[in-house]
C-alpha cells in the first residue's frame, strides 16, 4: 500500500485514525492535564502589568468607553515606549472585568482555558500531519505526546500564569485555530466523502475557509507575531502531502494564500499609519536597546537550549533534573537523526515542523531572550507548537514494539514530561508567591494611611520588580494603580511615593534629588522622616528612620563646620591574592595582584543621608598580556551587602604614571566623574608627575544606600589587574559636583512624572548650582520621547537619542524648554549639566526632570 492510499485509508476509518487512543480519551487527559499543571496559581493576587489591564478595564466600564476603541486607534492601553496593536486582548480582558471585577481567579481561568485549548490544536495539527504524512501502520501516540509536552513545558509559565502574558496564548489561539481550518478545508476539498477527526464534515470547504480567515484577523489583532501566518500558509501549500499527492496548479496555490497576504499587508500599513513603523513593539530607550543586542542573543547558545529545556535556575537547582530532561531530548534528537537518514514520510514531516518553528521565530529577532530565570519565555509560547510536535514524532516512529529502541523513546518522553511537569510546577509556585507579595504591600500601606489618617506620604524603598523570574511590581504606574478603585475603594495612591521607573529603567536606582527633596517634605510637616523597604526575601514593610548628623563634622579630628566630606580614619584589610600596603598618607596599594581583589574599610559609623558619591584617586597596571586602556570595573558594597551595588570603571595601563580614568555605572545620569586633580587656573608643571586620575562614584542614587540607619563599612571590588593604588579616598555630598534642577510649575504624581495638561508653549525651569564652581555655562539635555537617560550608551550614538543639547551663559539663570519637542502620551527627561569658561564639564549631571504631556483624556496609564 503506498503512502498515500494508507493516509486515504485513515480518513475513511475513524477507528483506525484514532489510534491509539480515542479523540475523547485524548481531550480529557490534555483537558485534565493542562488544568492540574496551573491549579496552584489559580488564586494568585494580581502583579505589575496586570493592574495597568484592570484599571483600564474599570475606566472603561465606569463611563470611558471610548477607552475600548481607543485600543483600535491607538497603541494598546496607552503604554509610553510601545507600538502594541491589541484591540482583540484588550476585549478578553473586558470580558474578564465585567465577569471578575477584581478578583484575580477569573483572569487566572480565561489564561488556562486558552492554554488547555491550545494544547487541543497541538494534538489535533498532529493528527493532521500523521494522516497527510505517514502512512496508516505508523499512526501512533505521537499527537498526543506532542499536546502533553506543549501542556507541561515550564517555558509557558510566564504566558500562562502571568495574567498579562496571555496577548501570546491568545493569539496562538486564533493562529493555530486558523491554520488549522485551512488545512481541513484542504482536506475536505480533496475528498468530499471524507470525515475528519474533528467532526467537521458537514461543514462546506468555503466555510472552513472564511473561518480560517477571520480567525487569522483575530490573530493578527491579538498580538503581532501573528503575521508570519501568511508565510506558514504559503509554504504549506508546496507541500505535496497536505494535499494527499494530489496535483495543484501554482494558480490555485497564489488563490489559496491572496487573501491571508493581504490582510497581513494591510495590517502591516495599518501599523504605519498610526506608529509610523511596521514591525518594532518597543520603541525609546527601551527597542533601541533591544536592537542594539539582538544579535549578541540570537547567537547566545544557552537561549537556544532554554526552548526546549526550559528549567528556572533558582527552583531547579538540582543538576540531575537537568540532565534528565537533557537525556531524554537528546534521545529525541538522535531519534530523529535516524529518521532522516532513513528517509521516508515522516522525514519530509520533520523537515516541515523544523521550517515552521523557524518561520515563528522571524518576529523575535528584536526580543529573541530567555534568561536563567525564564524572563521572555513567553514569547516563545507559537515557537514550542512545532518544536513539541517535533519531539513527538521523533519519539513516537509509529510502528510501536517492532521499531528497536522504542521502550528507550518512551522512557525518554515519559522523563520528559515528568521533568517539565516538575518544573512547570516549581516556576507556579514563584507567581502565586509574587501574587502574595503585592497582595501583602498593598494591605500593609492601606494600614499605615489609615494609622496616619491620610495626613502623611508613606514612602516605600525596594519593592521588587521581579522574584526570582515573576514580576512583581515593575514601575510606578502600577503601583499607583494597586493603590486606586477597583483595587482600593478610596484613592490613595497620591500618599503612596515608591521611586520606582516610571516605564522601564533599572530596579536598583532611585533620583536621589527628588527622594531628598520629598523626604525632607515629609520630615517638615510630620517631624518624621520615616521610609519603609520591601525585601525580595520578606513581604513585610519594614520602618527606618534615615537621619543625617544635624551638620557637625564626623571627620576624624572631629573639627567643627558643615559637613560637605568624611576623610577620617577606618581600618583597611584586602581579600584575595595580593600585597596590601597601607602608607602614612591613607593611600592603599596593592601589588602581585592574582584574580579579583577586595578592598574593605570597617570602623565606619555614618549616616547614609549625609553622603553621595565615594571619590578616589586611582592609578592601576593592567595585568600582563592584556591591552593597555581596558577597562577595569569597579564595585562597591556596604555593610554587610557585597560588593556589586554601585559600580565604577577604571581605564588601566601598564605605568601608574600614565594612567588615565573614565568612570560609568548603571546609571548615565549622574553616577560617577572622573576629573584630574588640576584646573585650567592651576597648570601643573612639566616637570611633576601626573597625578592620579580621580573618580567619584554615585552611591546616593542607589536605594540600598539607605536600607541601614549607618553605614559601617564599605567594599571595593577590584577586579583583575597587577597593580592599583587608592588615594584620597573620600565621602563627598553632591554639594559642589551635581546641581539642582528645581522641579516645573507642573503637576506632579507620586511616581515622580511631572504632567503637562495644559496648551502652553515653554516650561519654565530655575536650576541651583549646588556649589559648582567655576560655572560659565549650562549644558542643557533634552531626550527625544520615551528615551530616558539612565538608559542611553555612553557614546555618540546617545546624541541621536536627544532631542535638543543647548549651552547657555550660566548668567541666564533659568531657562525654558519648548512644549514643541514633547509628544501625546510620551515621556521626555530634562537634565544640565555644569560647563566651565572653556566648555569643560564641573562635576556631574543633574538628577533628570521627568515630564509626561497630556492634553487629551487623562492618560491611563498615569490616571
Amino acid at each position: 500500500m503506498s503512502a498515500d492510499t494508507g493516509a486515504t485509508d485513515t480518513i475513511d476509518n475513524p477507528e483506525r485514525s484514532l489510534k491509539p487512543v480515542s479523540s475523547g480519551f485524548a481531550i480529557l487527559v490534555i483537558l485534565i492535564f493542562s488544568v492540574a499543571l496551573y491549579a496552584g496559581s489559580i488564586n494568585a493576587f494580581f502583579v505589575a502589568d496586570d493592574l495597568w489591564q484592570v484599571h483600564y478595564q474599570y475606566r472603561t466600564v465606569a463611563g470611558e468607553w471610548d477607552l475600548l476603541l481607543a485600543n483600535f486607534t491607538g497603541t494598546y492601553l496607552g503604554i509610553p515606549g510601545t507600538n502594541f496593536y491589541r484591540p482583540v486582548l484588550g476585549i478578553s480582558f473586558l470580558i474578564d472585568y465585567l465577569i471578575s471585577g477584581a478578583k484575580s481567579t477569573g483572569y487566572h481561568l480565561t489564561s488556562i482555558l486558552l492554554h488547555a485549548g491550545n494544547s487541543l490544536l497541538v494534538f489535533y495539527l498532529g493528527r493532521f500531519f500523521e494522516r497527510r504524512f505517514l502512512s496508516e501502520k505508523n499512526a501512533g501516540f505521537a499527537p498526543l505526546a506532542a499536546a502533553l509536552l506543549f501542556a507541561a513545558t515550564p517555558l509557558h509559565c510566564e504566558a500562562v500564569s502571568w495574567i498579562s502574558g496571555r496577548a501570546d496564548p491568545l493569539f496562538t489561539l486564533f493562529f493555530l485555530l486558523s491554520y488549522l481550518l485551512f488545512l481541513l478545508s484542504i482536506e475536505r476539498s480533496g475528498s468530499s466523502s471524507s470525515s475528519s477527526s474533528l467532526s467537521l464534515s458537514t461543514v462546506s470547504t468555503r466555510t472552513l475557509y472564511i473561518l480560517s480567515v477571520c480567525s487569522f484577523i483575530f490573530a493578527l489583532q491579538s498580538k503581532e507575531t501573528a503575521v508570519v501566518l501568511p508565510l506558514l500558509i504559503a509554504v504549506s501549500v508546496f507541500v505535496s502531502a497536505i494535499f494527499a499527492g494530489k496535483a495543484v496548479s501554482n494558480k490555485e496555490r497564489v488563490i489559496m494564500v491572496a487573501p491571508y497576504a493581504t490582510i497581513a499587508l494591510g495590517y502591516l500599513f495599518l501599523r504605519l499609519a498610526l506608529f509610523g513603523d511596521f514591525a518594532r513593539g518597543y520603541v525609546g530607550t527601551f527597542g533601541e536597546g533591544l536592537a542594539r543586542t539582538a544579535s549578541q542573543r540570537i547567537l547566545d547558545w544557552r537561549i537556544w537550549v532554554r526552548t526546549v529545556l526550559p528549567f528556572n535556575t533558582y527552583v531547579i537547582n538540582s543538576s540531575y533534573v537537568f540532565l534528565a530532561g537533557l537525556l531524554a531530548v537528546l534521545v529525541g534528537v538522535f531519534s530523529s537523526i535516524a529518521t532522516i537518514f532513513n528517509g521516508g514520510p515522516r522525514r519530509r514531516l520533520l523537515a516541515f515542523l523544523l521550517l515552521w518553528a523557524f518561520i515563528s521565530l522571524l518576529p523575535l529577532i528584536g526580543f529573541f531572550n530567555i534568561d536563567e530565570v525564564l524572563h521572555g519565555s513567553r514569547v516563545f509560547y507559537l515557537f514550542s507548537a512545532p518544536i513539541l510536535m517535533f519531539l513527538g514524532f521523533s519519539l513516537f516512529p509509529g510502528d510501536g514494539e517492532r521499531k528497536l529502541g522504542s521502550l528507550l523513546r518512551k522512557t525518554a518522553f515519559m522523563v520528559l514530561l515528568l521533568t517539565y511537569a516538575t518544573g512547570t510546577f516549581a516556576t507556579n509556585r514563584l507567581w502565586k508567591i509574587a501574587g502574595d507579595k503585592v497582595a501583602a504591600i498593598k494591605e500593609e500601606c492601606l494600614v499605615l494611611d489609615r494609622q496616619f489618617g491620610g495626613r502623611q506620604p508613606v514612602l516605600i524603598l525596594g519593592i521588587p520588580g521581579d522574584y526570582y523570574g515573576a514580576f512583581v511590581l515593575l514601575n510606578g504606574s502600577t503601583i499607583h494603580h494597586l493603590f486606586s478603585p477597583p483595587f482600593t475603594k478610596e484613592d490613595i495612591s497620591a500618599r503612596i511615593f515608591s521611586f520606582k521607573p516610571f516605564v522601564f529603567g533599572s530596579e536598583a536606582n532611585l533620583d536621589s534629588t527628588r527622594f531628598k527633596r520629598v523626604l525632607g517634605a515629609t520630615a517638615s510637616e510630620s517631624g518624621v522622616n520615616r521610609v519603609y523597604f520591601a525585601g525580595v526575601t520578606s513581604s513585610a514593610l519594614e520602618g527606618a528612620y534615615l537621619r543625617q548628623s544635624g551638620f557637625n563634622s564626623v571627620s576624624g579630628s572631629g573639627s567643627g563646620g558643615d559637613v560637605s566630606s568624611f576623610k577620617g580614619s577606618y581600618k583597611v584589610a584586602a581579600e584575595g591574592i595580593c600585597r596590601c600596603k597601607v602608607e602614612k598618607d591613607g593611600s592603599v596599594i596593592l601589588n602581585d595582584m592574582v584574580g579579583d581583589t577586595k578592598l574593605r574599610l570597617t570602623g565606619l559609623d555614618l549616616f547614609p543621608l549625609d553622603y553621595d558619591f565615594l571619590s578616589m584617586r586611582v592609578s592601576t597596571r593592567a595585568p600582563e598580556g592584556s591591552n593597555p586602556g581596558h577597562l577595569l570595573p569597579l564595585s562597591i558594597g556596604w555593610n554587610d551587602s557585597p560588593a556589586g551595588i554601585a559600580y565604577g570603571a577604571i581605564t588601566s595601563s601598564t605605568s601608574s604614571a600614565s594612567s588615565s580614568s573614565s568612570s560609568s555605572s548603571s546609571s548615565s545620569s549622574s553616577s560617577s566623574s572622573s576629573s584630574s586633580s588640576s584646573s585650567a587656573s592651576d597648570p601643573v608643571s612639566a616637570s611633576a608627575p601626573a597625578p592620579a586620575p580621580l573618580i567619584r562614584i554615585g552611591l546616593s542614587q542607589y536605594w540600598k544606600w539607605y536600607r541601614d540607619m549607618k553605614i559601617r563599612s564599605l567594599e571595593l571590588n577590584c577586579g583583575a589587574s597587577s597593580r592599583i593604588e587608592f588615594s584620597d579616598i573620600e565621602l563627598l555630598k553632591d554639594i559642589g559636583i551635581r546641581p539642582i534642577l528645581n522641579p516645573p510649575p507642573l503637576e506632579e504624581r507620586s511616581s515622580g512624572e511631572f504632567v503637562l495638561r495644559d496648551r502652553r508653549k515653554q516650561i519654565a525651569f530655575d536650576c541651583n548650582l549646588n556649589g559648582v564652581e567655576p560655572v560659565a555655562f549650562l549644558l542643557i539635555e533634552v531626550t527625544r520621547p520615551n528615551c530616558f537617560f539612565e538608559g542611553l550608551p555612553e557614546s555618540g550614538q546617545a546624541r541621536a537619542n536627544l532631542a535638543m543639547t543647548r549651552k547657555l551663559p550660566v548668567s541666564e539663570g533659568g531657562f525654558t524648554l519648548p512644549v514643541s519637542l514633547l509628544r501625546e502620551g510620551a515621556y521626555s527627561q530634562v537634565r544640565v549639566l555644569c560647563l566651565d569658561k572653556e566648555g569643560r564639564p564641573l562635576g556631574v549631571h543633574s538628577d533628570p526632570i521627568t515630564i509626561f504631556l497630556n492634553l487629551g483624556r487623562p492618560s491611563p496609564y498615569l490616571y
